[in-house]
């Protein structure tokens, strides 16, 4: 928590070990030129799991993770900031997997996922971001995806009826339509 970088990965960068059970918050990356990238994890090709990436910031792109490209699997990505493009996530090349995304901000396309391609986009759920949900990515399959009507195969744009997101409690309530719906 709490920790700064000039250009690259304000928490991790260039870590290709398993990153598991991590709370990666209130990272911020700056520089003079405006070119800074990845308030969060930047540049890991291990596995991403378990972990709460949340209120990191990017001055120019990648508030959450950027150029990851290991399975990313059962974090929560929230409140993400970039100034440009991808909030939460942006060119990750691996399988994405059972994530909730929600909350992240950019001011450019894709405050979800940003140009996550090729990659596996399955089982997540990516609702409330700021601009476009997904951003030129590959076709996601069974997700929730907030006002989705690109194409992929099983996915739902219901809201997914978390608990209470503002207070960070992402759990579904019991007659949320993702139960049982991946």
């Amino acid at each position: 928590k709490y920790n700064s970088a000039g250009m690259y990965g304000g928490a991790i960068m260039m870590c290709d070990a398993l990153i598991d059970g991590n709370i990666i918050s209130n990272n911020a990356v700056y520089d003079g030129v405006i070119t800074a990238e990845c308030g969060g994890i930047y540049n890991c090709d291990g596995t991403i799991q378990n972990n709460v990436i949340s209120n990191n910031t990017a001055v120019l792109r990648g508030g959450g993770i950027m150029f990851c490209d290991g399975i990313i699997q059962n974090n929560i990505f929230s409140n993400n900031t970039a100034g440009s493009s991808s909030g939460g996530l942006g060119y990750c090349r691996g399988s994405i997997l059972n994530n909730t995304i929600y909350g992240n901000i950019s001011q450019g396309q894709g405050s979800g996922l940003y140009q996550c391609n090729p990659s596996v986009i399955k089982n997540n759920i990516v609702w409330g971001n700021s601009s476009s949900q997904l951003y030129n990515c590959s076709a996601p399959v069974y997700n929730c995806i907030q006002n989705w009507v690109s194409g992929g195969e099983g996915n739902i744009s219901s809201n997914p009826r978390l608990k209470d997101p503002l207070n960070k409690d992402f759990h579904l309530l019991s007659d949320s339509p993702c139960i049982d719906a991946g």
